[in-house]
């Protein structure tokens, strides 16, 4: 992840978006020019905001905002919202359910719904180390060190409540 946002200071504020399903290839491909644009014409107050956006892992979609240059306003949040909503309808995507969870699982990522990771912790095939997207990460530095992280230190760690080891 280090090669993304590179240019970008470790406080710019981040957005993620995570699909209900993995991306296809050509689906990644194809969005890599859509969202490069989106960010290039990003405004705040008829300001240009210093953004950048990218598919990262199949799953998600990541748009950044040097705040530093210019913060991000209600209404540019709103229009990366209509952006992304656009996207869900041309592929037929759900972004908006965070309760599904990407875990690392035999070095594959996985999308569970919550009843498939509570089967999976019942099981012993995801346990408190099991390594899981948190989407819950605000900034660029967090993404980077925070973002695929332990279960047992993200909100996640409530699966395991009641489970015996």
């Amino acid at each position: 992840m280090e090669n993304y946002f590179a240019s970008f200071p470790e406080t710019a504020r981040v957005w993620i978006y995570q699909a209900d399903r993995a991306f296809t290839p050509y689906e990644e491909q194809s969005l890599t020019p859509a969202l490069k644009q989106f960010a290039s014409q990003w405004t705040a107050h008829k300001l240009a905001l210093r953004a950048d956006a990218a598919v990262l892992n199949s799953y998600f979609i990541v748009l950044v905002v040097d705040e530093d240059i210019h913060d991000a306003s209600g209404c540019s949040i709103d229009s990366s919202v209509k952006f992304i909503k656009e996207i869900a309808a041309q592929l037929n995507i759900d972004f908006f359910n965070r309760l599904n969870a990407v875990v690392e699982m035999q070095n594959q990522f996985h999308l569970l719904s919550p009843k498939e990771l509570q089967h999976k912790v019942e099981n012993g095939l995801v346990h408190p180390q099991t390594a899981v997207f948190n989407n819950l990460v605000n900034t660029l530095g967090e993404l980077r060190a925070e973002w695929l992280a332990p279960i047992e230190t993200t909100w996640m760690k409530r699966c395991f409540n009641g489970v015996k080891a």
